[in-house]
């Protein structure tokens, strides 16, 4: 079946961010939908909550007034014209990829949600979105761009790490992920993983690791979760451990056209036919992060 997004054109810049049309580069859900909001996630997700972010641009912020950030608020259901049972679909659309702290103000990101200093000077950073009813944060929640510390180009792993203009909110609260030692098992089991991050620009969403990991290549590893474009960047890791094993790069598509409903519907990947999710090793971040 063909994909027929329909595409507002408020949004046409956020959505195709990366360079190329719109969900041409997004991901697929595995069996069923396992994606659960932050609030019903387990537990052990929640002290790491604090440390994602949202990255969206400066021109989706309507205004701020008396020390709150209101950003442009369209639905995903209606500026993706999503059929009507989709989940999320009454989540705002408010950005187009996941950052997360590495330290008081470092964020790491993939690198083709912020190729140079240009892009990185047009971008904030929202930390704390977690209800999806909202489309307005307090300005303590709302970082900028201070420079690129350092970037890794595609073929060795499509990273970017980020300075903040200031420390983050409550960052000695914060438990920030630490690269896991190299990964040499292939496929690699491992505990129960999760990749917490903002599908298409909605409020932080948890998806667990449903597949074992494995190698693509020295920089990326390969593994099924249910996330979704606006997720690049997020992290994939352990909870248990605050271990750090990779960071969402790519995947497969995402949605597709149900001519019967005239509306774009999740699609679904069964048994072998979908080639599972890229994940940037964290290996690659090694000698960037603070200890």
């Amino acid at each position: 079946m063909s994909l027929r997004p329909v595409l507002l054109p408020a949004l046409l810049a956020i959505t195709t961010s990366c360079g190329s049309p719109m969900l041409s580069d997004t991901r697929a859900v595995y069996g069923s939908d396992s994606r659960t909001g932050i609030a019903r996630a387990p537990q052990n997700l929640a002290p790491y909550a604090s440390a994602v972010a949202l990255v969206s641009r400066r021109y989706q912020i309507k205004n701020t007034t008396n020390g709150t950030t209101f950003f442009k608020a369209v639905k995903q259901r209606e500026a993706l014209q999503m059929c009507a049972d989709e989940p999320f679909g009454e989540e705002f659309m408010l950005g187009d990829c996941t950052g997360f702290a590495v330290g008081a103000d470092r964020l790491v990101t993939a690198r083709h949600c912020i190729p140079d200093q240009k892009s990185c000077d047009g971008r904030i950073f929202i930390f704390g979105h977690t209800a999806s009813e909202n489309h307005s944060f307090s300005e303590k929640q709302v970082y900028s761009c201070s420079k690129i510390i350092t970037a890794t180009e595609k073929d060795a792993g499509d990273l970017v790490v980020v300075g903040l203009d200031r420390p983050v909110e409550s960052s000695a609260g914060i438990k920030f992920l630490r690269p896991a030692a190299q990964l040499r098992q292939n496929p690699m089991s491992l505990p129960q993983l999760y990749v917490l991050g903002h599908p298409f620009g909605g409020s932080l969403t948890a998806a667990p690791l449903e597949s074992n990991l494995t190698h693509e290549d020295k920089h990326y590893l390969r593994g099924n979760a249910d996330v979704s474009q606006g997720n690049s960047g997020s992290p994939l890791f352990d909870p248990e451990t605050g271990l750090l094993y990779g960071v969402l790069t790519g995947g497969g598509r995402d949605l597709e056209w149900d001519d019967e409903r005239s509306c774009n519907k999740t699609h679904i990947c069964r048994t072998n036919d979908c080639k599972g999710e890229q994940f940037s090793a964290a290996t690659n971040l090694s000698s960037d992060l603070p200890d």
